[in-house]
């Protein structure tokens, strides 16, 4: 028995496998030069190290951004760092704290928190991997007491001793959409040391 081939489609099949080949090679390369562009597009492509705990925890910041560490008699708050563009039209923290319970209770807590302070709008909590490790980011918009409109973007990462906050508040009219990824460039930099 002769197997008969249609040299048009198996011509065809080949070259869109040789395709899919060239677009997944090519995914990467071009997430790299997207990471840079949106970096480069919200002025904060040159980061500078930030360690903490005594050198136990180091992430990076955008070089131009005003750094501020703050000591807590509570020993629950492990670390607290408070950071702002030169700009001023971002501002947020970074805070590890000793886990207690759940980290879902923990986003919780602080939604209520928010709430009782300002009026917040369009509120979202999800999932995300970032380094392969789950994270969870949630979003929102508020009124601070001056009346200035901000986007709120925070991340949680759960370890099995400490809970990681990284808070991100821009000033409405100046948020950009690619501004997450370098705020996710900013928490996938984040290392701890045992």
């Amino acid at each position: 028995m002769k197997i008969k081939i249609n040299r048009k489609q198996l011509g065809i099949t080949l070259i869109l496998l040789g395709l899919m080949a060239v677009l997944f090679s090519s995914q990467k390369v071009f997430e790299d030069k997207f990471k840079k562009a949106a970096l480069l597009n919200t002025d904060m492509s040159v980061m500078k190290p930030i360690n903490g705990v005594e050198g136990k925890i180091n992430y990076k910041l955008p070089e131009n951004w005003e750094v501020k560490e703050k000591k807590y008699p509570d020993d629950s708050i492990i670390y607290y760092n408070e950071y702002k563009s030169k700009d001023s039209h971002i501002n947020g923290f970074m805070s590890m704290i000793k886990a207690n319970g759940d980290i879902k209770k923990l986003i919780e807590n602080d939604k209520k928190l928010s709430e009782s302070i300002y009026n917040i709008k369009d509120y979202a909590s999800y999932a995300i991997n970032l380094n392969k490790k789950e994270i969870y980011r949630v979003q929102y918009e508020f009124n601070s007491k001056a009346s200035e409109q901000y986007v709120a973007q925070e991340y949680y990462i759960k370890y099995d001793d400490v809970f990681v906050k990284f808070a991100f508040y821009v000033v409405k009219d100046k948020y950009k959409e690619n501004m997450i990824v370098a705020f996710n460039t900013i928490v996938e930099s984040f290392n701890r040391q045992p």
